[in-house]
């Protein structure tokens, strides 16, 4: 390419020599030459009129005046000519410049890449039907996914088309592009935004480049597909994993299960997935189960508060007993968001994690001690809750007669 690009510049400034500094034409020289002996000659035969009486003084500077303006005409007319003889002669030796330039950037420039380009456009539907067969026994090599993907953004520029934003995408996950990728699942969702497969793309994607903000718009993509197929084993895997990145172990194993309840015993995919699960249930163990609490107290007991009362929030197992966990607040604190964890236990040996299930309770108790009711104090409940809740709403409702 530069042996092309020092032709193609030697080439310019030539042409650029050939139009700035006009050729010097003898013809022209010699009609300049000629006009100008006549003026001197006619000068000299007014001067001899003038000295023999034949014309006065005004005669004769009239009719110098006039000698003057012809020969100005004479030139003017003569420069007009030879720009028009110059541009008749350059005119070919610029249609060869620019021959030759076409044809140096042919030879050396252009020649193999368009060659390369439509043998390339040829084998498009080839390449694309070997990427989108699951089970094509002939993987595209890098080279010609590298190839598939020039074909398919040619095609693209000159016709929008989803799938072909798609095929795309998945072309640039394959070459490790991530933002060629995320880009063509985008602009396929630009053109139908619930696209299923542009979601599972585009969410595939963020999770492996993990950029900032990656994994929150991954999230956001797979709950719009969820949505509307809360059963596709893919979406559900992706999601599993997105939550898992997150350090959102319960709702990981959610995800993962809600796959092994569609899985045949013998599914090869199954053992793998197990796996996934209790590494999650492992990681909640390790970090212990947290569960958090909307609190807010209903309209009509808004008005009503106790006074010098205590706020408590607590789960307790759904058989009865003493609270799992529970945490005391001050009244003024509603509505409030509190967190419930193993390390607000109130029982020695027991916590969150050793409940599938609890009832999460709020009172609003004069006495100050939770559990402890009399009249006058408000309550709220919740029915059970599975374990593998991350968030609850309770409304206080009631009153204790």
């Amino acid at each position: 390419m530069t042996l092309l690009y020092l032709g193609l510049g030697a080439l310019l400034v030539l042409a650029v020599l050939l139009v700035l500094l006009p050729p010097l034409s003898q013809g022209s020289l010699a009609q300049r030459q000629l006009n100008l002996k006549l003026y001197k000659d006619r000068r000299q035969e007014l001067a001899l009129e003038h000295r023999q009486g034949l014309i006065d003084d005004d005669r004769l500077a009239e009719l110098e005046t006039e000698l003057k303006r012809s020969l100005l005409d004479d030139a003017e007319q003569g420069e007009r000519a030879q720009q028009s003889v110059n541009w008749k002669v350059l005119l070919p030796g610029v249609i060869v410049l620019v021959l030759g330039a076409l044809g140096l950037y042919w030879k050396l420039g252009s020649s193999d890449q368009l060659a390369h380009w439509q043998e390339v456009m040829g084998r498009l539907p080839t390449l694309a039907d070997r990427v989108l067969r699951p089970d094509s026994q002939a993987p595209l090599s890098r080279d010609e996914m590298q190839d598939l993907a020039l074909a398919v953004r040619t095609r693209l520029a000159q016709q929008d088309d989803k799938n072909g934003w798609i095929l795309l995408g998945r072309v640039g996950f394959a070459l490790g592009d991530g933002r060629l990728a995320a880009e063509a699942f985008q602009k396929a969702l630009g053109l139908d935004p619930d696209n299923g497969s542009a979601l599972l793309g585009l969410a595939q994607v963020l999770l492996v480049r993990q950029e900032e903000g990656d994994l929150d718009q991954a999230q956001r993509a797979l709950a719009r597909l969820l949505a509307q197929e809360p059963q596709d084993i893919d979406a559900l895997l992706l999601a599993g994993l997105v939550a898992y990145q997150q350090q959102d172990f319960t709702k990981a194993a959610d995800r993962w299960q809600q796959i092994a309840g569609q899985l045949a015993p013998e599914d090869p995919r199954l053992p793998v997935l197990q796996g996934r699960i209790h590494d999650a249930q492992q990681q909640l163990k390790r970090d212990g189960r947290r569960l958090v609490v909307k609190v807010d107290v209903s309209e009509a007991l808004r008005q009503s508060l106790p006074k010098d009362a205590t706020l408590f929030v607590f789960a307790k197992a759904p058989a009865g007993g003493p609270p799992l966990a529970a945490v005391r607040l001050p009244l003024s604190r509603l509505p409030t968001e509190v967190e419930l964890s193993d390390a607000t236990s109130m029982i020695p040996g027991r916590s969150l994690s050793d409940a599938d299930s609890y009832i999460v309770g709020a009172q609003i108790a004069q006495s100050g001690t939770v559990g402890q009711t009399e009249l006058g104090d408000l309550s709220g409940e919740t029915g059970p809750v599975a374990a593998s809740a991350q968030q609850v709403l309770l409304t206080i409702d009631k009153r204790i007669k």
